[in-house]
């Protein structure tokens, strides 16, 4: 049997996937089959052109995963298989079609696996392939274009071999809604998308001759005018107006990906920390997700002797004009504040070592502050070590003011902030230096706040404050970043908060790491000592008083109260065998001074009622005397206290006069 030039055409095909659906699957306006020939004996089939005119088909998987075209598919092939016996060996059968053309076509994908279920079509589909025969090992030609129902044109070229399997297609497409696709983008990541457009343009590879399957991808891809937010909030989370990515070179096996630049332009992120302590951006991950990952990654760690690690590259990333908003709702009132015209550059990322890369990126801080990054990276996923540095100057500390009257129970009513921080990052090992300097800062009204320092905190500004305002202060810490109770931001606020704390406790002990004191330690600085029944100071104790003047120069915003002291019975002696000597004038026997002791300690001797009080007055006024007129320390730091009758002698039996310190 053999025939030539036979000719088969269909109208208005409509098929079913059963008998008992009334919803046609495929519908076809017109297939047209010219050139037919069949040859029996030859065992040959040979087709001239395939014309398909408005070709629609409907694709679905159902919730369970299952496609529907493939269940009929599945039921003919168990057929074929049980009664395929009869129909094995002989010639093997030959086959060759011209070529096939659709136009108008229509793909519609309905999946209603995801959460929510989506549909996609790919409509105006245009397509022309062949010629294509038995002969599988020869390549066959296509060129494929289609828009998506939701938005885009893709358009595909090239040739296919069937087997072995190889592929060579240049693809392009633009304008591609992004939306459409946000189904499946939220069964990873707890986001919505409301708006934003891919575009890719490149060539792919893919040679299935041996396993595994290995292939290339050259090209460029850019995601434009993309909006993310939260399916349950109102404001934007994520977007910019492009993301640029170029040239992109991807190896299918062993994996490797290189990106030689990634241009992000105008990013705007917006970070909120709401009431429960929860950052909107720790929501984008769903919890099913991350435990798949974290199960994805332990077996790729199980892998690692058997199959090649990902290797990944990115030349450049450059940053224009990005802005990083953060709102804290945590604070009453809640702390706003911006990082606005960030650009710069990142180069040299991968996680292959030796590699080095180096951040450089500048912008503002509330509108008004310089914000000044850079530094090296380490080779990405290792324990290399990167060295980040932070530099801010000039911000307004009053937009801080929240956060002082959470941890200090004081707003900020002016005053200027710096920064300069230095990182040393190893794996997740943090080790950090942050030197905070403020210039004139003042406190503002006091706020209610539990979670206030019980100290007294203008006392602790006022030792840390120079001569000129300014409070410099080094705060290192160190940490471990995967620990999720860790916190940069709360461990340096933590360190300055008893940094002031333990200032205030020990206020001469901070005033001594300023001054000179030639081995005295710093609660020296608190307390003079005097020769007891005189206001002559000890051996020593004037060069303290010196360096207790330098100190407070330093600190003009402090005050000294100084409270004259006498101790009665060591002073009460001392004035007694002055009495007795009459100022050195005569001497007295050893019996009569100890009668003279005795009796005084007996109550049954005294002096003049106005003598103890007056030596504690007059050691006061020494004192201030010495501090202002000697050592220039101005009148409005020093108070004369109330004399007192209760100082502590010294092992050597000197008498001790304490200081105590005050804040204006």
């Amino acid at each position: 049997l053999e025939t030539a030039n036979g000719q088969l055409q269909l109208e208005n095909l409509a098929v079913a996937l059963d008998e008992q659906s009334e919803q046609a699957r495929l519908t076809n306006a017109e297939l047209s089959v010219d050139a037919v020939g069949f040859d029996l004996n030859g065992r040959e089939i040979r087709i001239g052109q395939v014309s398909l005119d408005k070709l629609d088909v409907a694709v679905a998987r159902s919730a369970n995963g299952e496609i529907d075209w493939l269940a009929p598919l599945a039921t003919n092939n168990g057929e074929t298989e049980g009664g395929g016996e009869a129909s094995t060996g002989g010639q093997p059968f030959r086959w060759s079609v011209a070529g096939v053309a659709l136009s108008g076509g229509r793909i519609l994908w309905q999946d209603s696996q995801p959460a929510t279920a989506t549909e996609i079509a790919v409509e105006q589909l245009s397509a022309s392939i062949g010629p294509l025969s038995h002969q599988l090992e020869e390549p066959v030609s296509y060129e494929i274009t289609g828009s998506l129902a939701s938005g885009g044109q893709l358009s595909l070229n090239g040739q296919l071999t069937p087997a072995p399997f190889t592929l060579e297609a240049a693809i392009s497409g633009n304008g591609i809604a992004l939306a459409a696709f946000e189904p499946y983008v939220q069964e990873g990541a707890n986001l919505a998308i409301t708006s934003g457009t891919l575009g890719v343009d490149g060539n792919l590879d893919l040679d299935g001759q041996q396993e595994p399957l290995t292939g290339t991808f050259s090209g460029t891809a850019e995601v434009a005018g993309l909006d993310l937010k939260l399916p349950d909030s109102s404001g934007s989370l994520v977007s910019w107006q492009t993301l640029r990515l170029a040239p992109i070179e991807y190896n299918v096996y062993p994996a490797r990906l290189e990106i030689g630049t990634v241009t992000l332009a105008q990013p705007v992120i917006n970070v909120v920390r709401n009431t429960d302590n929860i950052h909107n951006v720790e929501r984008i991950a769903k919890a099913s997700a991350a435990s798949g990952q974290q199960e994805a990654t332990a077996d790729a760690q199980q892998g690692e002797d058997s199959e090649p690690g990902f290797i990944f590259r990115i030349g450049q990333l450059m940053l224009e004009n990005g802005e990083l908003a953060y709102t804290d709702r945590t604070l009453a009132p809640a702390f706003t504040t911006s990082f606005d015209e960030l650009n710069g550059s990142v180069t040299g990322l991968s996680n292959i070592s030796p590699q080095q890369g180096k951040v450089s990126i500048r912008g503002r801080v509330g509108g008004v502050a310089d914000l000044d990054f850079e530094g090296t990276i380490g080779t990405l996923g290792t324990e290399d070590v990167s060295d980040l540095k932070l530099n801010m100057q000039e911000l307004s500390l009053p937009a801080l003011s929240p956060y002082f009257g959470r941890y200090l129970g004081y707003g900020v009513d002016s005053g200027k902030l710096n920064l300069n921080l230095d990182y040393e990052i190893a794996g997740s090992r943090i080790d950090a230096s942050n030197l905070v300097v403020m210039d004139r800062l003042e406190l503002g009204s006091a706020i209610a706040s539990d979670q206030a320092v019980n100290a007294p905190v203008k006392l602790g500004l006022a030792l840390l404050r120079d001569s000129k305002g300014v409070i410099e202060v080094d705060l290192p810490i160190s940490g471990d970043l995967s620990d999720p109770d860790f916190s940069v931001g709360k461990v340096v606020m933590r360190a300055f908060v008893n940094l002031l704390a333990k200032a205030a406790a020990s206020p001469f002990s901070m005033l001594g790491s300023i001054a000179e004191l030639a081995g005295l330690s710093g609660e020296e600085l608190g307390k003079v000592r005097f020769i007891p029944g005189s206001i002559q100071l000890a051996e020593g104790e004037a060069e303290k008083l010196a360096a207790l003047a330098d100190a407070m120069l330093e600190r003009p915003d402090l005050l000294l109260n100084i409270r004259g002291n006498v101790q009665p019975q060591a002073d009460g002696l001392a004035l007694l065998r002055e009495d007795l000597t009459a100022g050195g004038q005569r001497d007295v026997s050893e019996e009569e001074w100890q009668a003279a002791r005795e009796a005084y300690l007996a109550g049954e001797r005294s002096l003049a009622p106005e003598a103890l009080s007056n030596l504690a007055s007059s050691r006061g006024v020494t004192l201030r005397n010495v501090l202002q007129q000697t050592h220039g320390v101005p009148a409005d730091q020093l108070f004369l206290l109330d004399p007192a009758r209760n100082a502590d002698v010294g092992s050597e039996g000197n008498v001790i006069v304490a200081f105590n310190l005050d804040v204006r």
